[in-house]
């Protein structure tokens, strides 16, 4: 069932980055999540869980660009999950509760970044760490039991090292073997 949850926090992080929109301080964020969290436990007779989702956010440096999109996708996807009454697993409910930690683009930090989640926080997915980043946070992460879900390609060029990895990227070789089927239907006679 956690893979379930990946695809779709993947997929609707990947849409919703395009929405991304303005860049909020980081203590603007960190109260947003606070807030979100706080206001999507929406009372149900079923007793309700969190699910704890781990996001390393590049809020600076050279993936910047990339982070403030992504982490404004990953809030608004956790708030409409939320707001539907969550994630239904077997008979159990759950709420998306959304643990940041920033690690700027510096892959020592986002390595640190893995560590506080998966060991401090109880964290068992874990999203971002993007470039170089993301092998040494696939590999802490997959190692310690948990899911690490990747956008970047220093990741899916080294998927198949990994037990419990997701890449939105898919793996070179399946690329090239896409692009030629597509290119046989596209012009048969090519």
């Amino acid at each position: 069932m956690n893979y379930r949850l990946g695809v779709l926090l993947a997929i609707g992080t990947l849409v919703f980055a395009a929405c991304g929109g303005s860049t909020p301080p980081a203590a603007a964020t960190q109260t947003a999540v606070q807030t979100q969290a706080a206001q999507s436990a929406a009372p149900t007779a079923e007793t309700v869980q969190t699910l704890k989702i781990g996001y390393i956010a590049d809020l600076a440096g050279s993936f910047q660009v990339y982070g403030y999109p992504n982490l404004n996708g990953m809030l608004v996807v956790a708030d409409m999950i939320n707001e539907k009454g969550g994630i239904k697993v077997g008979a159990q409910r759950y709420n998306v509760a959304l643990e940041i930690c920033r690690s700027d683009s510096e892959a020592t930090q986002a390595l640190a970044c893995a560590r506080e989640l998966v060991q401090n926080k109880g964290v068992k997915i874990v999203m971002g760490a993007l470039g170089g980043q993301g092998p040494g946070v696939a590999a802490f992460v997959d190692a310690n039991g948990g899911l690490h879900i990747n956008a970047g390609s220093a990741v899916a060029n080294r998927i198949s090292e990994y037990k419990n990895v997701f890449s939105t990227i898919a793996d070179p070789d399946i690329n090239v073997a896409l692009v030629v089927e597509g290119v046989k239907k596209a012009y048969p006679s090519a």
